[in-house]
Protein backbone atom coordinates (compact mmCIF):
# COMPACT_ATOMS: atom_id res chain seq x y z
CA UNK A 1 0.00 0.00 0.00
CA UNK A 2 0.95 3.48 0.17
CA UNK A 3 3.18 5.00 2.83
CA UNK A 4 1.48 6.19 5.68
CA UNK A 5 -1.60 3.92 4.72
CA UNK A 6 -3.13 2.15 7.41
CA UNK A 7 -3.85 -1.64 6.61
CA UNK A 8 -6.13 -3.73 8.81
CA UNK A 9 -4.81 -6.92 9.84
CA UNK A 10 -5.16 -9.29 12.22
CA UNK A 11 -1.69 -12.20 12.53
CA UNK A 12 -2.34 -15.75 13.27
CA UNK A 13 -1.39 -16.92 16.56
CA UNK A 14 1.47 -19.61 15.92
CA UNK A 15 0.57 -21.76 19.41
CA UNK A 16 -3.20 -22.18 17.52
CA UNK A 17 -1.80 -22.86 13.93
CA UNK A 18 0.77 -26.08 15.63
CA UNK A 19 -2.66 -27.07 16.23
CA UNK A 20 -3.96 -28.19 13.82
CA UNK A 21 -1.08 -30.99 13.06
CA UNK A 22 0.01 -31.63 16.60
CA UNK A 23 -1.52 -35.21 16.64
CA UNK A 24 -1.43 -36.24 13.01
CA UNK A 25 -2.56 -39.95 13.88
CA UNK A 26 -5.57 -38.27 15.86
CA UNK A 27 -7.59 -35.85 13.83
CA UNK A 28 -9.92 -35.72 16.68
CA UNK A 29 -7.39 -34.90 19.81
CA UNK A 30 -5.49 -32.42 17.67
CA UNK A 31 -9.04 -30.75 17.39
CA UNK A 32 -10.07 -30.87 21.25
CA UNK A 33 -6.59 -29.41 21.80
CA UNK A 34 -7.36 -26.63 19.44
CA UNK A 35 -10.39 -25.62 21.42
CA UNK A 36 -8.60 -26.38 24.93
CA UNK A 37 -6.25 -23.62 23.57
CA UNK A 38 -8.70 -21.43 23.12
CA UNK A 39 -10.76 -22.16 26.07
CA UNK A 40 -7.33 -21.54 27.89
CA UNK A 41 -6.91 -17.58 25.98
CA UNK A 42 -10.14 -16.73 27.60
CA UNK A 43 -9.60 -18.15 31.12
CA UNK A 44 -6.32 -15.57 31.25
CA UNK A 45 -8.70 -12.54 31.68
CA UNK A 46 -12.33 -13.77 31.22
CA UNK A 47 -15.73 -11.77 31.03
CA UNK A 48 -14.29 -8.63 30.05
CA UNK A 49 -16.18 -5.68 28.47
CA UNK A 50 -14.37 -5.63 25.33
CA UNK A 51 -14.39 -8.50 22.94
CA UNK A 52 -10.61 -10.68 22.64
CA UNK A 53 -10.42 -12.58 19.57
CA UNK A 54 -7.34 -14.20 17.50
CA UNK A 55 -7.09 -15.95 14.52
CA UNK A 56 -6.08 -19.99 14.26
CA UNK A 57 -4.45 -20.09 10.83
CA UNK A 58 -3.91 -23.53 9.03
CA UNK A 59 -0.49 -24.35 8.52
CA UNK A 60 0.70 -24.38 5.01
CA UNK A 61 0.69 -27.55 3.53
CA UNK A 62 -2.42 -28.59 5.25
CA UNK A 63 -5.27 -31.01 4.29
CA UNK A 64 -8.85 -30.45 5.80
CA UNK A 65 -9.66 -34.02 7.78
CA UNK A 66 -12.92 -34.56 7.78
CA UNK A 67 -12.60 -36.18 11.45
CA UNK A 68 -10.42 -32.91 12.70
CA UNK A 69 -13.13 -30.08 10.83
CA UNK A 70 -16.04 -32.26 12.52
CA UNK A 71 -14.72 -32.22 15.94
CA UNK A 72 -13.91 -28.65 15.68
CA UNK A 73 -16.46 -27.32 14.58
CA UNK A 74 -18.45 -29.48 16.72
CA UNK A 75 -17.07 -28.55 19.64
CA UNK A 76 -17.41 -24.73 18.92
CA UNK A 77 -20.92 -25.32 18.41
CA UNK A 78 -22.81 -23.30 21.80
CA UNK A 79 -19.66 -23.31 22.84
CA UNK A 80 -20.07 -20.83 26.34
CA UNK A 81 -16.45 -19.55 26.06
CA UNK A 82 -15.37 -19.51 22.73
CA UNK A 83 -17.46 -18.49 19.93
CA UNK A 84 -16.44 -18.85 15.96
CA UNK A 85 -17.28 -15.88 13.81
CA UNK A 86 -16.40 -14.85 10.13
CA UNK A 87 -13.39 -12.81 8.97
CA UNK A 88 -16.09 -10.21 8.16
CA UNK A 89 -17.62 -10.45 11.57
CA UNK A 90 -14.16 -10.02 13.69
CA UNK A 91 -13.52 -7.01 12.03
CA UNK A 92 -16.39 -5.45 12.67
CA UNK A 93 -15.78 -6.61 16.20
CA UNK A 94 -13.11 -3.88 15.99
CA UNK A 95 -14.35 -0.70 14.35
CA UNK A 96 -11.29 1.03 16.29
CA UNK A 97 -8.25 -1.51 16.04
CA UNK A 98 -4.91 -0.56 18.17
CA UNK A 99 -1.69 -1.87 17.54
CA UNK A 100 -1.21 -4.66 19.86
CA UNK A 101 3.03 -5.12 19.94
CA UNK A 102 3.60 -6.93 22.15
CA UNK A 103 1.19 -9.84 21.75
CA UNK A 104 -2.04 -10.21 23.12
CA UNK A 105 -1.23 -13.36 25.59
CA UNK A 106 -0.35 -13.30 28.97
CA UNK A 107 3.40 -13.36 28.54
CA UNK A 108 6.37 -14.19 31.21
CA UNK A 109 9.01 -11.87 32.73
CA UNK A 110 8.96 -7.50 32.00
CA UNK A 111 7.37 -5.55 35.39
CA UNK A 112 4.37 -7.84 35.44
CA UNK A 113 6.50 -10.75 36.81
CA UNK A 114 3.44 -13.37 36.53
CA UNK A 115 4.22 -16.89 36.43
CA UNK A 116 2.68 -17.53 33.32
CA UNK A 117 3.53 -21.13 32.93
CA UNK A 118 1.97 -22.19 36.29
CA UNK A 119 -1.14 -19.96 35.65
CA UNK A 120 -1.45 -21.60 31.95
CA UNK A 121 -1.16 -25.25 33.33
CA UNK A 122 -3.82 -24.85 35.99
CA UNK A 123 -6.29 -23.37 33.86
CA UNK A 124 -6.06 -26.01 31.37
CA UNK A 125 -6.83 -28.71 34.40
CA UNK A 126 -9.54 -26.43 35.29
CA UNK A 127 -11.00 -26.75 32.21
CA UNK A 128 -10.41 -30.03 31.87
CA UNK A 129 -12.38 -30.29 35.16
CA UNK A 130 -15.75 -28.36 33.16
CA UNK A 131 -15.94 -30.60 30.46
CA UNK A 132 -15.42 -33.37 32.50
CA UNK A 133 -17.81 -32.64 35.58
CA UNK A 134 -21.56 -33.09 35.15
CA UNK A 135 -23.59 -31.02 37.98
CA UNK A 136 -20.39 -29.03 39.45
CA UNK A 137 -20.28 -26.03 38.41
CA UNK A 138 -20.31 -24.49 41.03
CA UNK A 139 -16.80 -26.17 42.29
CA UNK A 140 -15.80 -24.94 38.94
CA UNK A 141 -16.29 -21.78 39.33
CA UNK A 142 -14.43 -21.95 43.24
CA UNK A 143 -11.34 -23.62 40.89
CA UNK A 144 -11.80 -21.33 38.53
CA UNK A 145 -11.46 -18.24 41.23
CA UNK A 146 -8.41 -19.94 43.30
CA UNK A 147 -6.56 -19.75 40.31
CA UNK A 148 -7.64 -16.13 39.68
CA UNK A 149 -6.30 -15.50 42.69
CA UNK A 150 -3.10 -16.34 41.63
CA UNK A 151 -3.22 -13.78 39.35
CA UNK A 152 -3.56 -10.50 41.68
CA UNK A 153 -1.46 -8.07 41.45
CA UNK A 154 -1.23 -7.04 44.54
CA UNK A 155 0.75 -10.83 45.56
CA UNK A 156 4.54 -10.91 45.27
CA UNK A 157 5.45 -13.53 42.53
CA UNK A 158 6.75 -15.61 45.48
CA UNK A 159 2.74 -15.47 46.63
CA UNK A 160 0.96 -16.02 43.32
CA UNK A 161 3.11 -19.15 42.91
CA UNK A 162 2.13 -20.43 45.86
CA UNK A 163 -1.64 -19.22 45.66
CA UNK A 164 -1.38 -21.42 42.15
CA UNK A 165 0.72 -24.17 43.76
CA UNK A 166 -2.90 -24.49 46.36
CA UNK A 167 -4.89 -24.41 43.59
CA UNK A 168 -3.30 -27.24 41.68
CA UNK A 169 -3.54 -29.16 44.77
CA UNK A 170 -7.83 -28.66 45.11
CA UNK A 171 -7.85 -29.85 41.00
CA UNK A 172 -5.90 -32.67 41.98
CA UNK A 173 -7.87 -33.54 45.10
CA UNK A 174 -10.88 -33.64 42.73
CA UNK A 175 -8.92 -35.73 39.99
CA UNK A 176 -7.52 -38.18 43.04
CA UNK A 177 -11.32 -39.26 43.06
CA UNK A 178 -10.92 -41.41 40.09
CA UNK A 179 -8.61 -44.44 40.07
CA UNK A 180 -8.26 -47.09 37.26
CA UNK A 181 -7.30 -50.35 39.06
CA UNK A 182 -4.00 -51.46 37.62
CA UNK A 183 -0.74 -53.71 38.61
CA UNK A 184 -2.81 -56.80 38.06
CA UNK A 185 -2.93 -59.76 35.38
CA UNK A 186 -5.45 -60.58 32.94
CA UNK A 187 -5.21 -64.08 31.62
CA UNK A 188 -6.89 -65.22 27.63
CA UNK A 189 -7.12 -68.49 26.84
CA UNK A 190 -7.07 -67.69 23.34
CA UNK A 191 -6.05 -65.18 21.04
CA UNK A 192 -8.68 -62.56 21.24
CA UNK A 193 -10.68 -62.10 24.83
CA UNK A 194 -12.27 -59.13 27.18
CA UNK A 195 -9.94 -57.29 29.38
CA UNK A 196 -12.45 -55.73 31.76
CA UNK A 197 -11.00 -52.29 32.98
CA UNK A 198 -12.28 -51.06 36.47
CA UNK A 199 -12.22 -47.34 37.29
CA UNK A 200 -13.46 -46.72 40.39
CA UNK A 201 -15.12 -43.09 41.55
CA UNK A 202 -15.96 -41.87 44.62
CA UNK A 203 -16.81 -38.24 43.52
CA UNK A 204 -20.40 -36.95 44.13
CA UNK A 205 -21.08 -36.06 40.31
CA UNK A 206 -20.94 -37.68 37.25
CA UNK A 207 -17.87 -37.82 35.24
CA UNK A 208 -17.80 -37.84 31.41
CA UNK A 209 -14.39 -38.57 30.28
CA UNK A 210 -12.33 -40.81 27.27
CA UNK A 211 -10.94 -44.07 28.12
CA UNK A 212 -7.64 -44.38 25.71
CA UNK A 213 -5.61 -47.69 25.76
CA UNK A 214 -2.26 -48.42 24.04
CA UNK A 215 0.09 -51.64 23.68
CA UNK A 216 2.97 -52.72 21.98
CA UNK A 217 1.59 -56.36 21.19
CA UNK A 218 -1.71 -55.96 21.39
CA UNK A 219 -4.45 -54.80 19.03
CA UNK A 220 -7.74 -53.37 19.55
CA UNK A 221 -11.13 -53.77 17.99
CA UNK A 222 -9.86 -51.51 14.87
CA UNK A 223 -6.86 -53.44 14.38
CA UNK A 224 -4.67 -50.97 16.27
CA UNK A 225 -2.19 -50.96 19.09
CA UNK A 226 -4.40 -47.62 20.07
CA UNK A 227 -7.87 -47.17 20.47
CA UNK A 228 -10.45 -45.17 22.83
CA UNK A 229 -13.76 -44.68 23.15
CA UNK A 230 -16.27 -42.00 25.26
CA UNK A 231 -17.36 -43.41 28.83
CA UNK A 232 -19.18 -41.92 31.78
CA UNK A 233 -18.53 -42.99 34.61
CA UNK A 234 -21.48 -43.32 37.51
CA UNK A 235 -20.80 -41.68 40.97
CA UNK A 236 -19.32 -43.53 43.98
CA UNK A 237 -19.19 -46.94 42.09
CA UNK A 238 -16.81 -48.89 40.18
CA UNK A 239 -17.38 -48.33 36.48
CA UNK A 240 -16.51 -51.70 34.31
CA UNK A 241 -16.02 -51.28 30.48
CA UNK A 242 -14.75 -54.32 28.72
CA UNK A 243 -12.51 -53.73 26.20
CA UNK A 244 -11.92 -56.36 23.34
CA UNK A 245 -7.81 -57.43 22.20
CA UNK A 246 -6.68 -59.53 20.28
CA UNK A 247 -3.10 -61.23 20.22
CA UNK A 248 -1.02 -62.39 17.54
CA UNK A 249 1.10 -64.99 20.16
CA UNK A 250 1.51 -66.25 23.68
CA UNK A 251 3.35 -64.60 25.70
CA UNK A 252 3.07 -61.37 28.76
CA UNK A 253 1.90 -57.94 27.22
CA UNK A 254 1.71 -54.42 28.57
CA UNK A 255 -1.37 -52.42 28.69
CA UNK A 256 -1.60 -48.52 29.27
CA UNK A 257 -4.61 -47.25 30.55
CA UNK A 258 -5.37 -43.65 30.46
CA UNK A 259 -8.99 -41.36 31.52
CA UNK A 260 -8.72 -38.33 29.72
CA UNK A 261 -10.97 -35.42 30.01
CA UNK A 262 -13.32 -35.48 26.45
CA UNK A 263 -11.65 -32.40 25.38
CA UNK A 264 -7.86 -31.33 26.10
CA UNK A 265 -4.77 -33.21 27.04
CA UNK A 266 -5.64 -33.42 30.69
CA UNK A 267 -5.68 -36.68 32.06
CA UNK A 268 -7.79 -37.35 34.95
CA UNK A 269 -6.29 -40.94 35.96
CA UNK A 270 -3.82 -44.05 34.68
CA UNK A 271 -2.61 -47.20 35.15
CA UNK A 272 -0.98 -49.99 33.66
CA UNK A 273 -2.37 -53.61 33.46
CA UNK A 274 -0.42 -57.00 32.11
CA UNK A 275 -2.52 -59.44 29.73
CA UNK A 276 -1.05 -63.11 29.64
CA UNK A 277 -2.01 -65.19 26.71
CA UNK A 278 -1.94 -68.25 27.08
CA UNK A 279 -3.13 -69.27 23.72
CA UNK A 280 -0.68 -71.14 21.24
CA UNK A 281 -0.97 -69.74 17.33
CA UNK A 282 -1.89 -72.63 14.71
CA UNK A 283 2.33 -72.88 13.34
CA UNK A 284 3.09 -73.91 16.61
CA UNK A 285 -0.11 -76.69 16.70
CA UNK A 286 1.49 -77.44 13.68
CA UNK A 287 4.69 -78.02 14.89
CA UNK A 288 3.54 -79.46 18.05
CA UNK A 289 1.46 -82.11 16.22
CA UNK A 290 3.88 -82.95 13.50
CA UNK A 291 6.16 -83.63 16.46
CA UNK A 292 3.77 -85.52 18.18
CA UNK A 293 3.17 -87.91 14.71
CA UNK A 294 6.89 -87.95 14.19
CA UNK A 295 7.87 -89.60 17.47
CA UNK A 296 4.77 -91.82 17.15
CA UNK A 297 5.85 -93.70 13.91
CA UNK A 298 9.94 -93.76 15.56
CA UNK A 299 7.94 -95.79 18.85
CA UNK A 300 5.82 -98.31 16.43
CA UNK A 301 8.75 -98.83 14.21
CA UNK A 302 11.32 -99.23 17.44
CA UNK A 303 8.47 -101.29 19.49
CA UNK A 304 8.24 -103.65 15.60
CA UNK A 305 11.64 -104.04 15.49
CA UNK A 306 12.05 -105.12 18.67
CA UNK A 307 9.14 -107.41 18.82
CA UNK A 308 10.70 -109.55 15.70
CA UNK A 309 14.09 -109.73 17.23
CA UNK A 310 12.85 -111.16 20.18
CA UNK A 311 10.69 -113.78 18.12
CA UNK A 312 14.13 -114.45 16.51
CA UNK A 313 16.00 -114.62 19.94
CA UNK A 314 13.12 -116.97 21.27
CA UNK A 315 13.34 -119.44 18.42
CA UNK A 316 17.11 -119.46 18.06
CA UNK A 317 17.13 -120.56 21.87
CA UNK A 318 14.36 -123.08 21.70
CA UNK A 319 16.40 -124.65 18.61
CA UNK A 320 19.35 -124.73 21.12
CA UNK A 321 17.80 -126.13 23.88
CA UNK A 322 15.66 -128.86 21.80
CA UNK A 323 19.56 -130.07 20.16
CA UNK A 324 20.96 -132.98 23.03
CA UNK A 325 24.26 -132.44 24.78
CA UNK A 326 25.99 -136.10 23.49
CA UNK A 327 25.11 -134.75 19.78
CA UNK A 328 22.45 -136.62 17.06
CA UNK A 329 21.64 -140.46 17.44
CA UNK A 330 21.56 -142.80 14.24
CA UNK A 331 19.07 -145.78 15.16
CA UNK A 332 19.47 -145.32 18.70
CA UNK A 333 23.18 -145.19 18.90
CA UNK A 334 25.55 -142.27 18.59
CA UNK A 335 26.60 -141.40 15.04
CA UNK A 336 30.05 -142.61 14.51
CA UNK A 337 29.94 -145.82 16.38
CA UNK A 338 29.85 -149.79 14.67
CA UNK A 339 28.50 -152.31 16.08
CA UNK A 340 30.44 -155.22 17.31
CA UNK A 341 30.80 -158.43 15.27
Amino acid sequence: GLRGSVVRAMASDDALTSRFSSHPGDPVLAAHQLVAELAQLYYEAPNGITPRAVMAAAPPGWNDDPQFVGALLGSLEGNPVVQAVTTSQLFALFPNPATCRSGCRLRSGGSSGLPVAEIIAQRIRVNGFAVSTVGAHALTVQLSDLVLGGESAVLRPAQQSAVLAGAGAAIEAQFGQLAVEGGRAVTLTSHSGQVPITIRSTAPYPVVATLALSSDKLLFRNGLGQWSTGIVLQPRISNVVEVQVQTRSSGVFRLDVNLLAPTGPVRLAKAELTVRSTSSSVVGVALTVGAVAVLAVWWVRTSMRRRVKRKVDEAEEEAIAATPADGPMVSGRPAGTTEPP
